[in-house]
């Protein structure tokens, strides 16, 4: 909410926004139109950023990362800095954060503070448990988020009900699947594990 009051403050266009934001022009848009060719670079970029996560987690910094995480003071003891690698992660986080924010601006063609609500806020931190610890878990939740409300609302509106009906009915049946699954992810974690230790 602190950031949706500096960007009407602050922001390009105050309370209105910025408008106007020109699509994204590639080389693509000679042999296609421009969506499918922004469509096909956003696509292209999420599964740059996934791929390269999934490496980088491979890599020396994936353990250290991975010990800093489980205890500070452990990998302190150990020689590493957990300052500084909590700040090339956080930094690392917000690169990613800043390429799909400018792609969502070129592909929307307009950029407002409600954009950064708290709604689209508590949305991404769902997305983001329901991501749990796996590079490409990231799928299923930004997935889940999206598409799911989407095919909730069609699904109800075969029901021929009024629109406020089939609003309340998708959300709550949103919801309840959002609970099972936070509430299913540890056993499948667990799972998941049995099965390694037993491999």
């Amino acid at each position: 909410q602190a950031m949706v009051v500096v960007l009407r403050a602050v922001g390009p266009g105050g309370l209105a926004g910025m408008a106007g934001v020109p699509p994204l022009r590639t080389p693509l848009v000679r042999v296609m139109n421009a969506d499918t060719a922004a469509m096909v670079v956003c696509v292209s970029a999420a599964v740059l950023s996934v791929a390269g996560v999934h490496l980088l987690r491979r890599r020396r910094i994936g353990p250290i990362i991975a010990a800093v995480r489980a205890d500070e003071n452990a990998a302190a003891a150990l020689g590493l800095r957990p300052f500084l690698v909590k700040l090339q992660v956080f930094m690392l986080s917000a690169f990613l954060a800043a390429l799909a924010g400018a792609m969502q601006a070129h592909v929307l063609g307009v950029v407002e503070p409600r954009m950064a609500s708290i709604g689209t806020t508590v949305l991404l931190l769902v997305g983001t448990i329901l991501s749990g610890r796996q590079a490409w878990g990231c799928v299923f939740g930004a997935a889940f988020i999206v598409l799911t409300p989407e095919l909730l609302q069609r699904l109800f509106l075969l029901q021929a009900e009024p629109h406020w009906r089939v609003f309340l009915a998708s959300q709550a049946v949103y919801g309840a699947m959002i609970i099972a699954l936070v509430f299913a992810l540890p056993w499948f974690e667990r799972v998941r594990r049995s099965g390694v230790r037993r491999a």
